[in-house]
Parts: C-alpha cells; structure tokens; sequence
C-alpha cells in the first residue's frame, strides 16, 4: 500500500527514531486527521520502519485498520510508539512516563507513572507555562538529555470517547533546543487526596524498585541498574507526588526547574 500514488506518507520523530504513517489513497479524512494530529512531530527524513492505516473492515489492507476514524487514530498512536520503542531498545534509558521542560533553560521533570495515571492530564494542563515533550514516552541519553516525542495527546471527551489532539491543537508550549532532567517524580494520583499535594523524597532504593517497574527494555541495557542509579544521582533524589487535581502540581513543577 506504501507504494500507492496517490497515498499520504507523514514522517514523524520520536524518542530519536523516525517512522512513516502511509494512510490509504481512499481515506482523506484519516489523511487529514493524521496531519493534524502528528503535526508537532512531523519531519522529512529517512524513516527507519513505517505504520499504514486504512479506514476500512478489511484487515488485510493496512496494520491499523477499523471504520471509527478516533479509534484508529488511537491505535495508529500505540503502533508507531511500538516502533519507536523497538527501535530504541539498548541504547536509551526508556520510562513510561511525560515530561514538561522550561521553556529557556531546557531544564525538564520526568513524570514516571503507569497508564491511566494522570500522565496526559499532567502535560495538557501545565503545557501552557512549560513546554511538551511527551505524554506518554521519555527516551534519555547518556548526557541526561530528553529526546522529545510530542506525539498527540489522547485527550478523554467524555468516558467513552478520547481523540487524539496535537500539542498545537491544544496550545502547549514547543520543546526547547536541548532539554535535559532536572528531576525524575513518581506521580501518585489518587480521588482520595484532600488538600495540597504531597512531595516526598524517595530514598534511592524505594527510588529504583518505583521507577523499574515503569521503563521500557531496561534489561537490554548495559549495566542497566547502574544506568539508572546514575541517571538519580546525576539529578538528585527521586520525588513522589501525591494529589488529585494536575493544576495543583504547577507551584512544585516550576521549583523543580528552577536554576
């Protein structure tokens, strides 16, 4: 299907790997949605694998196929993060996790958490004062620096129904030249919380066993756990928030990466 004439490739960046979304000749309103979504991560390079998706009942004609047009989009998302991750594996720490970066200074916080945990939330409501990474992925190199991958947010309307909306949809600031980790927190939301949230410092143990659990391949890492204890030390200790609403977090984010 790639090789159609008339089929709409958008090349996207992420986590410092580059995959082609292929959308099929006959599927203009995926096309547009595609554009739309990935905008913030598109680019014009060489990919190194490609995703193809269709509107359309026929398994057979493209990896990510169905006839609801957000379900689609929702599910091309996790494959070309699949991608990514795959072709990352062994080469940069990978945490399931967002991450928000001063606009200026690049200094970042990497909020580690598992799905359904606040992630998104967290991004789409201080992406207006810091700027966006990801919501979902946070690649991390040997010099603590974060290799963005502004995919598009999963933003839920209603229980039933979530779209994927781009950081430019949504107005979130854009990731600066070279952003790197100032802090690594462990986001604990819970409906619970009464009051101001809660900042704690984890010991480097509890530190390690909160944020393994969350990373993507550690083991394929050389040294892997001494990877990630310098990646703590280099950073400084591991936070803990406790809360219930992300607006409530944004005092303690700007302490975070403040020089």
């Amino acid at each position: 299907m790639s090789e159609a004439h008339d089929t709409t490739t958008v090349t996207v960046r992420g986590a410092g790997a580059t995959v082609a979304i292929d959308v099929a000749p006959d599927c203009p309103e995926l096309a547009e949605a595609v554009r739309r979504a990935w905008s913030r991560a598109t680019i014009s390079d060489i990919p190194i694998a490609r995703v193809s998706a269709a509107l359309t009942t026929d398994p057979t004609r493209a990896d990510v196929t169905g006839t609801d047009l957000h379900h689609v989009m929702e599910r091309l998302t996790q494959r070309v993060t699949m991608q990514i991750l795959t072709a990352e594996i062994g080469r940069l720490l990978l945490f399931h996790a967002a991450a928000l970066a001063d606009p200026v200074s690049g200094r970042s916080v990497v909020f580690v958490a598992p799905s359904h945990a606040g992630k998104t939330t967290v991004a789409q409501t201080l992406g207006d004062q810091f700027a966006y990474l990801t919501d979902e992925t946070v690649a991390i190199d040997d010099d603590l620096r974060i290799l963005p991958y502004p995919k598009p947010l999963s933003v839920r309307f209603s229980p039933e129904k979530r779209r994927e909306l781009s950081a430019d949809e949504l107005g979130l600031h854009a990731a600066p030249a070279r952003p790197t980790v100032a802090r690594l927190v462990v986001l604990r939301r819970s409906d619970d919380h009464d009051g101001q949230p809660q900042a704690t410092e984890l010991d480097d143990f509890d530190a390690i066993v909160a944020l393994v659990g969350e990373t993507s391949s550690l083991a394929k890492l050389d040294r892997p756990l001494h990877r990630l204890a310098d990646l703590i030390t280099g950073t400084g200790p591991v936070v803990e928030f406790r809360y219930r609403e992300a607006e409530s977090l944004r005092p303690l984010v700007a302490g975070l990466v403040a020089l």
